[in-house]
């Protein structure tokens, strides 16, 4: 695998962690700042999974391989429970409500989403992709979604 490319995913994923370690630290200080932070990092992994949908999931159909519509249709309902999972958390922490056991919940399951995505999605579309030009494009195009 590419390093430059590998380091990119992985990039994109630390970002997340931060943005939510960020929010849960922000919390036991200022609820204010802590909400805005997790409208932050909600956004950013809302705009994440949307990338992977249009940017990714096109490289892994274009290949005709089945056990990639599989791959396909395993992420796209994790991107689904994810997001029921995200709106379930802003709706407690817009009304201040306890929260340890859905946040645990939420970074669990984006843990182990995470993992499927390290070590089959990102090593599979590394291989399908070519040309070094596209493979940086893929990060580029993130800011158009």
């Amino acid at each position: 695998m590419n390093d430059k490319t590998k380091s990119g995913f992985e990039d994109r994923h630390a970002r997340l962690i931060k943005l939510f370690n960020s929010y849960k630290d922000a919390k036991k200080e200022n609820s204010v700042k802590a909400k805005e932070i997790f409208k932050d990092f909600a956004d950013c992994l809302e705009r994440h999974m949307r990338w992977e949908e249009k940017v990714l999931f096109p490289i892994l159909r274009k290949d005709k391989n089945t056990a990639h519509d599989s791959l396909i249709d395993l992420i796209r309902t994790e991107h689904i429970k994810i997001l029921a999972y995200l709106k379930d958390l802003q709706e407690k922490i817009d009304k201040n409500l306890a929260l340890e056991k859905e946040e645990e919940r939420l970074i669990l399951y984006l843990i182990q989403h995470e993992e499927l995505e390290d070590e089959v999605i990102h090593p599979t579309i590394i291989k399908l992709i070519k040309n070094k030009e596209v493979k940086e494009d893929i990060f580029d195009s993130i800011d158009d979604i």
